[in-house]
């Protein structure tokens, strides 16, 4: 069994890639998928996330009109949780798993950390980033002989190439994932 990694910029693009990976016979028990939560990003407190004030009618401000079944079928019913250096995210399927039953802040290097532990270790960093940057990174579980059918559809439906991604961030500067820092509030200063 291999985890493959897809780093999409836009939930649409997530959404059209689980949406055919569906369709090819692979049901939510293989996907893993984390995101900032565009509803609750506003709820800094991290405190307020662990103790479940977030409401559950503000869950699902992420898919842009996505289809149930898809992207926002995932992620229905999933609590907010905080990740240091990214704040409230939405995680679902053995992400959710892992991020839940850790506690994400706990597990020794955040985020990385949590990557780190399903396997996920080339280019975390910049998964990390990616999410941080308001983009979606979906995880699926496949037998060896279907992973590069999922690599397909997922760079089909959009999945950024990590490489080239790194290369231009730090084009512009960029160091690497720093989990110290939160996303400033002008999230456009973010760019892809």
């Amino acid at each position: 069994m291999k985890r493959i990694a897809g780093l999409f910029k836009r939930e649409q693009a997530a959404d059209r890639a689980i949406s055919e990976l569906q369709r090819k016979g692979f049901n939510k028990e293989h996907f893993g998928v984390i995101t900032r939560n565009r509803i609750t990003q506003k709820v800094n407190r991290e405190e307020d996330i662990r103790e479940g004030t977030v409401k559950a009618d503000q869950k699902l401000g992420v898919a842009g009109g996505a289809a149930v079944g898809g992207l926002t079928g995932l992620l229905l019913g999933v609590g907010a949780l905080f990740i240091p250096g990214i704040g409230p995210v939405l995680a679902a399927g053995t992400l959710g798993a892992i991020a839940a039953g850790t506690g994400m802040g706990a597990v020794a290097g955040g985020l990385l950390g949590a990557l780190t532990s399903m396997g996920i270790t080339e280019e975390a960093e910049v998964y990390a980033e990616g999410i941080k940057r308001g983009g979606v990174l979906l995880v699926v579980e496949a037998d060896d002989e279907r992973a590069p059918e999922v690599d397909k559809i997922m760079k089909q439906a959009g999945a950024v190439e990590i490489k080239t991604q790194r290369q231009a961030w730090q084009e512009a500067g960029w160091t690497g994932f720093d989990e110290t820092k939160l996303p400033e509030e002008d999230y456009s200063r973010f760019s892809w």
